[in-house]
């Protein structure tokens, strides 16, 4: 990773105008992308430019609609009361989009902006069109089963990762850009682009182009959205293909409007505007649907590997269009609703959840929490140093929608010792350092707890600070330093004491992370299943290990075997070296070799020949 400048302004013109005038600089905002391809070496900008001082991270009314500052983070987008309830699809697109941790980082700019790949663009030891043009396209005959079916060319046949963006699209939002030019307004449509000839631009920006909001107009009255993601596994992984779609009927049931968006389809976000033609002034049905699918993929061009994406699309969608015509939410494949559901799809919010019983708020809380599947919020915490609190406004925050409970010095379970302030939190009204947690929310989704952990009020009263740091060094002298060394503490020159070191670091080399899912959560499964113990790691690759020693588990002795069976009572034998899960771990024998004795030979105390025994 190279080591580019980095610069920030403290407005949105100077920011555009540090960017125009360097060729090989970009923004900088929530990095979630963007900081990934600095690590394996796929961009090498000369500058970074943040844009955390801009503003740009508020949701505004705005003529009838919303006003989405190009800073608002994901989470907070998906979490917003009048998002959730008036434009319900984006907040499911957005919670199905990513984790939480990043949710919390990435930016609705960065979102939109974010690169358009295969598993190929992040590999440098293969051909890249869209890193280095002209080189190639490995996806073409390589493993393409995410790749596009729709607009794609012989140059590029990556997709659009970006669950937000097909949302957005579905909504007819637009997109405020600032550049050296001025500002202009543009269709979400026309943000992003097909790759042609030139795969390698993701967007119609020009070099310097800042994203300052998103607009979303006003919806129809009565209008039904949600968002449907079909992948191959329920963590967070790039869609196969998703269905986005907002929709209006009277009450015969006659389509007045209907807009529909696909994702996991094409090099860009696919607005379905022949599906749309096709269903307007009718009626839906799941045949009609599928009639208007059929006319839309009549311009597809699918693979071998990517042939199933149109049956899946054309289902999708006939069951999502549907459900809303019916006024239903839609389902996972369980049966129950999404998991991450950020509350009913159109109408009043929802109401807010109910308070624990008091006695059993602090003894139970983490059961309850678990079984009920709530979220920790961020804890508050407070931005001083030393001091006591005054007051916790929790029952403010305990009304809020969602929220089930906050814990504070007040209710949380006493811990056996408090003589480490570090660790002993919530168990007084002392603050003994700044940052320290002083409350945590718990809600039904982490949404909700993150939204209400930030209109948590504390009243605190901070102490003087001590910033003399030597005023009591004068004598100290540790008990000790490193058990087994002698203690000095006498203050040298730490660069005569580097020079005459045994070992010297001159340099630090540190290699590309190189990671093909790089959003799973790392973790590892293991469980004994019969002879092996199956491993599974978050990315769905298994191995099974054997057991490293004998069972020793009794099972039925064949009688073609002999009448004196070995002591451990394992029947396990091969033929042969002993090798394999059914090779007894303790001996070795051929059956055919295999004979009777009187007296115990080996080591593990079978009744086989010494010759034939590992022991």
């Amino acid at each position: 990773m190279s080591a580019p400048t980095y610069a920030r302004p403290t407005s949105p013109d100077e920011a555009v105008s540090a960017v125009a005038d360097d060729p090989s600089a970009v923004f900088l905002a929530g990095g979630s992308n963007l900081v990934d391809h600095l690590k394996l070496g796929i961009v090498a900008p000369s500058t970074l430019v943040s844009v955390a001082g801009l503003g740009l991270d508020e949701i505004t009314e705005q003529d009838g609609g919303l006003r989405v500052g190009a800073r608002v983070r994901n989470s907070d987008l998906a979490s917003n009361p009048q998002v959730r309830q008036r434009y319900s699809v984006l907040s499911r697109a957005l919670l199905s989009g990513a984790s939480a941790q990043i949710r919390h980082q990435a930016t609705t700019a960065g979102n939109l902006l974010q690169r358009t790949r295969c598993v190929y663009f992040q590999d440098r030891t293969v051909p890249c069109n869209k890193r280095e043009p002209g080189s190639g396209c490995p996806a073409l005959e390589g493993y393409g089963r995410y790749n596009a079916v729709l607009g794609a060319s012989d140059r590029c046949v990556a997709v659009h990762p970006s669950d937000m963006a097909v949302a957005m699209l579905a909504l007819d939002a637009q997109v405020g850009v600032l550049g050296a030019g001025g500002a202009r307004s543009l269709p979400i449509d026309e943000l992003h682009r097909l790759p042609g000839d030139d795969p390698s631009r993701d967007t119609t920006l020009e070099h310097g182009d800042l994203i300052t909001h998103v607009d979303l107009p006003a919806q129809p009255e009565g209008a039904r959205s949600d968002y449907v993601k079909v992948r191959d596994r329920a963590s967070y992984a790039f869609a196969l293909v998703s269905v986005a779609a907002s929709l209006t009927v009277d009450d015969d049931g006659t389509v007045t409007d209907v807009r529909v968006a696909w994702g996991g389809m094409a090099h860009k976000p696919w607005r379905a505007t022949l599906l749309e033609d096709a269903m307007a002034g009718g009626s839906v049905t799941a045949e009609n649907v599928r009639t208007a699918c059929a006319r839309e993929l009549e311009q597809a061009s699918p693979s071998q590997q990517t042939a199933y994406k149109l049956p899946m699309v054309t289902e999708a969608t006939a069951m999502l269009l549907t459900k809303l015509a019916a006024g239903e939410e839609w389902t996972d494949e369980r049966g129950d609703p999404a998991r991450a559901d950020p509350g009913p799809r159109d109408g009043p919010a929802r109401p807010a959840a109910g308070r624990a019983p008091e006695g059993d708020r602090t003894g139970d809380l983490r059961r309850r929490a678990r079984d009920r599947r709530h979220a920790a919020g961020p804890p508050g915490a407070v931005d001083g140093g030393q001091g006591r609190i005054r007051q916790i406004h929790a029952d403010e925050v305990r009304e809020l929608p969602g929220v089930v409970d906050v814990v504070d010095h007040t209710n949380a379970p006493r811990v056996a010792s408090d003589a480490d302030p570090e660790l002993a939190i919530l168990q007084d009204d002392r603050v003994h350092y700044r940052g320290q947690v002083v409350a945590v929310v718990l809600a039904e989704t982490a949404e909700q707890a993150r939204a209400a952990a930030q209109q948590l009020r504390v009243d605190y009263d901070e102490e003087p600070a001590r910033t003399e740091f030597d005023a009591d060094s004068e004598g100290y002298e540790p008990d000790s330093v490193n058990a087994g060394y002698e203690t000095a503490t006498d203050k040298g020159e730490v660069d005569a004491a580097l020079r005459t070191a045994a070992v010297v670091v001159d340099e630090t080399y540190r290699t590309p992370y190189e990671h093909q899912m790089p959003m799973e959560p790392h973790a590892t499964l293991g469980r004994w299943r019969g002879e092996g113990r199956p491993t599974r790691t978050s990315r769905r690759s298994g191995s099974t290990t054997p057991p490293r020693a004998c069972t020793r588990r009794r099972r039925r002795w064949p009688s073609s075997w002999g009448s004196t069976r070995p002591t451990c009572g394992s029947p396990r034998r091969t033929s042969g070296a002993a090798s394999g899960p059914r090779a007894c771990r303790t001996r070795r024998w051929r059956r055919s070799r295999w004979r009777p004795r009187s007296t115990p030979v080996g080591g593990c105390g079978c009744r086989s020949p010494g010759s034939r025994c590992s022991r």
